[in-house]
């Protein structure tokens, strides 16, 4: 049936279910009608090129990598209370449950063998994927000194455990660093034992300054970063953090930019680009109720990321960190995270688990369709990119209009044929409704929700 549809149009719709605040619909609500008459085969292209990377443990191509930042971890003591360790089967059925098929930088940034065995252990039984950390490979390792041979000794424990997919390296690293790290890179991708595996790395947002996109006295811009970063690391996917919700919950404007930047680039370099999600906020930066508190702001967040093309989802983060109880509220064990700070379920795993539930039905288009452009209609709740993938136009293929309310389409090409994600691109109208009208008549199939 999937082949099937690439003689049809597959529209991939969240202009209900994942809408504004509140994020929900009338049951007898339609976007639009299903024609009684005669389907017509869609005229198919040549397909265009997919650039995407997957893991065989989570699923293979047609499976997008979901992952959460920050976990597992131990056992610990927080503002007097014992939390219990991450490390436990009823964890990871509950991370198991919400959808996510790995997790990163686990067991505290530690690299106790006994515990990193342990998480391996749990993930291999729950199929759930790992970017361990090791201090003697990632981040502060003697990179300059890593070669191939000392590499393959140090990863040789790992091998054993299906669930591991590589070593965090480093969380945002300068573009000084990249030159530095990515000489273990180098030793990596020379390894035949590590094929498949990667190691993680993570780049800065544009919000970041210029000197620490850089790491040294000048300044440089985000594409130079980006450039750098991608040829440094010799990347096999692109992954960067933009946390949207900033000041007293409005967007921020540069949210579009940031996505067209990766896209555009990302294209250019022949590679696919992950992004992460805000699960929470107010983490003691200077950042006031920078919380996405309404499952629309979070879902809005996830689904304009898939719209624009992106092939991994990231939230930040798994398990709330002590780090993030500096601000003294009454909020401050629960304001982070997918599970706060003792261990509790936050709000953001329900929205989190309702967004993958979406994903995994849709990921089989979307792993294999490859993103030609975007349509905005109406207004946006960020500045509209005026990046090249915006079809100024308002028209795919056989798509000539996009009207009604506030609305970004993704548009894609499926096997030669077309796919369309429509996405409701309010925050404040929960029962958007948004036409869209072809040139023809066509069979198609429409996803929403997780059907």
């Amino acid at each position: 049936m999937k082949r099937r549809l690439i003689s049809w149009l597959c529209v991939l719709t969240t202009v209900c279910s994942f809408a504004g605040f509140g994020g929900g619909c009338k049951k007898e609500a339609k976007w639009f009608m299903s024609t009684t008459a005669e389907y017509t085969e869609t005229e198919k292209g040549t397909p265009l090129p997919v650039h995407s990377r997957t893991y065989d443990f989570i699923g293979g191509s047609d499976v997008m990598p979901i992952g959460a930042y920050g976990g597992p971890c131990l056992a610990k003591n927080v503002n007097g209370v014992q939390v219990e360790s991450f490390l436990s089967e009823e964890k990871y059925d509950l991370i198991k449950a919400a959808g996510l098929n790995f997790v990163l930088a686990g067991v505290d940034g530690r690299t106790d063998w006994t515990n990193m065995k342990l998480a391996l252990d749990l993930c291999n039984k729950y199929e759930i994927g790992l970017f361990a950390t090791d201090s003697s490979i990632g981040g502060l390792a003697p990179a300059t000194t890593m070669t191939t041979e000392s590499l393959n000794q140090k990863v040789s424990k790992y091998l054993d455990y299906d669930s591991f997919l590589g070593i965090m390296l480093q969380d945002e690293p300068s573009a000084e660093k990249v030159t530095t790290l990515g000489k273990t890179l180098k030793a990596w991708h020379g390894s035949s034992l590590l094929e498949g595996k990667d190691m993680y790395y993570n780049a800065y947002p544009d919000y970041a300054t210029g000197t620490q996109l850089s790491g040294k006295d000048t300044e440089i811009t985000y594409e130079e970063y980006v450039r750098a970063y991608i040829e440094g690391f010799d990347a096999k996917y692109f992954s960067y953090d933009y946390y949207p919700f900033q000041n007293w919950g409005v967007v921020s404007l540069g949210y579009f930019g940031n996505l067209s930047t990766a896209r555009n680039l990302c294209m250019e370099y022949e590679i696919p680009f992950w992004t992460f999600i805000q699960c929470g906020g107010d983490w003691g930066y200077g950042w006031t109720e920078c919380i996405p508190d309404t499952e629309g702001k979070f879902l809005w967040n996830v689904n304009t990321c898939l719209a624009y093309g992106a092939k991994g989802m990231q939230y930040f983060m798994l398990n709330q960190w002590e780090g993030f109880l500096s601000v003294n509220d009454s909020l401050s064990a629960t304001r982070v995270g997918m599970f706060g700070a003792f261990g509790n379920i936050n709000r953001w795993y329900y929205f989190g688990k309702k967004a993958n539930a979406w994903i995994a039905a849709v990921d089989h288009v979307l792993m294999n369709a490859a993103n030609v452009g975007v349509i905005f209609h109406g207004k946006a709740p960020a500045t509209p990119s005026k990046g090249e993938e915006v079809l100024v136009d308002g028209k795919f293929r056989q798509l000539t209009s996009v009207q009604g309310d506030d609305a970004l389409v993704g548009c894609f090409d499926y096997y030669g044929g077309t796919a369309l994600m429509v996405v409701n691109n309010s925050l404040k109208k929960a029962d958007a409704k948004i036409t869209l009208t072809f040139d023809d008549v066509y069979g198609y199939e429409v996803y929403q929700r997780d059907t």
